[in-house]
């Protein structure tokens, strides 16, 4: 008999665990196949020791990109959206505010449903205006990226 109770106090304490966890503060984000947008992250290039992330969020149908990277030089460094892939960079389809000191702000003239429609795409960072043949950072955009969520929601990041 006392097994028995020890068995159903085990069981009683692991529900209330299991309601406290679960009803408790949120934990980290939720995977992008939930509806969760997930930063583009930026990759160093180079051995530039630049990396970072880009976040599309949307206001009133346009598509914001904003550009964040850790280890920046204080002066403009050229950015871009580009058809395909860091691996297969193509040509520019979208100049994006140069970061300074590591950030910027883009407003494009499209909206996130019309970047997803021309998937691949990559942000690209360059050295300098002086060097923009020198990348120092990259990402690929992805679906993920761009989901579209309500045009306040920045929160994840």
């Amino acid at each position: 008999m006392s097994k028995n109770l020890l068995i159903l106090g085990g069981i009683i304490i692991l529900v209330i665990i299991g309601f406290v966890v679960f009803r408790s503060e949120p934990g980290p984000a939720a995977p992008p196949s939930s509806g969760v947008k997930a930063p583009v992250i930026l990759s160093e290039q180079n051995n530039s020791g630049q990396s970072g992330s880009a976040l599309f969020t949307e206001e009133g149908g346009n598509a914001k990109v904003m550009v964040n990277l850790e280890n920046s030089p204080a002066g403009p460094q050229p950015a871009h959206i580009h058809v395909g892939s860091c691996a297969t960079l193509g040509d520019v389809r979208y100049p994006l505010t140069s970061p300074e000191n590591g950030s910027s702000e883009t407003t494009l003239n499209v909206s996130l449903a019309q970047l997803s429609s021309e998937l691949p795409l990559a942000v690209n960072v360059h050295k300098s205006p002086a060097e923009a043949q020198v990348y120092v950072a990259c990402g690929d955009i992805s679906a993920d990226s761009l989901l579209s969520l309500d045009d306040s929601d920045t929160t994840q990041y």
